[in-house]
């Protein structure tokens, strides 16, 4: 959370208003990892943010 002072501010200002969770995450990475409509993005960063 790099200059990230205020977590809660920060996740209540993201547009779904709160972190994803790991399982989240994981379907995320799974997904575009695997699913063929995702074959061009290669070299892309997808930032997730993930609460445990």
């Amino acid at each position: 959370m790099k200059g990230v002072t205020a977590p809660e501010r920060y996740y209540r200002d993201l547009t779904w208003g709160r972190p994803l969770r790991l399982n989240e995450v994981a379907a995320a990475c799974i997904e575009l990892a695997t699913a063929l409509q995702w074959a061009y993005a290669t070299g892309q960063t997808y930032p997730l943010g993930a609460t445990l």
